[in-house]
């Protein structure tokens, strides 16, 4: 696999939204002509809208921490390892995998919505492969430690893992 010589503030992310939009605009284009297809009804309770939007509010939290968090360190050429970067190392791709995504989900009761969300996790682990022989290269051992401590896209607090 080739890898880019310099690392560059947005990763593989402009890749990442470039792959998942066909996946996005064929989702787009089945809610349009027939918004009842995968709609999860079980979701339809007032209930379920509070959850999703508590869930998209996290999201948006945790997403401008994490690019927040990540302008600083890249400016200075470390390796983030704090912050969200410390519950798992691709935060702000989590944000939208883990957060956003489901949330918006929820709140329109779309599997749609969700099958997307699946589509935008399998071009994820395809393209942050690069991303990872990348820091592996500029941060060696560092990152290889930090690697093995921290989960690539799930956010869990220390305390709750082994």
């Amino acid at each position: 696999m080739e890898t880019n010589n310099d690392m560059t503030p947005a990763g593989v992310g402009p890749r990442l939204v470039i792959t998942t939009l066909p996946v996005v605009a064929l989702a787009s284009i089945i809610m349009y002509k027939d918004p009842s297809f995968l709609v999860m009804e079980s979701l339809g309770s007032p209930t379920a809208t509070i959850v999703g939007s508590a869930w998209m509010a996290l999201g948006l939290v945790f997403f401008i921490l994490s690019a927040i968090t990540f302008a600083r360190g890249f400016k200075k050429g470390q390796l983030v390892t704090y912050g969200p970067f410390a519950l798992c190392r691709n935060p702000i791709y989590a944000s939208f995998i883990v957060f956003l995504v489901p949330a918006l989900a929820i709140i329109l009761k779309s599997g749609l919505i969700l099958a997307v969300d699946i589509a935008l996790y399998v071009n994820f682990k395809v393209l942050i492969r690069e991303e990872n022989i990348n820091l592996k290269r500029i941060f060696g051992q560092e990152y290889e430690q930090y690697a093995k401590s921290v989960n690539e896209v799930i956010p869990i607090p220390k305390f709750w893992r082994r």
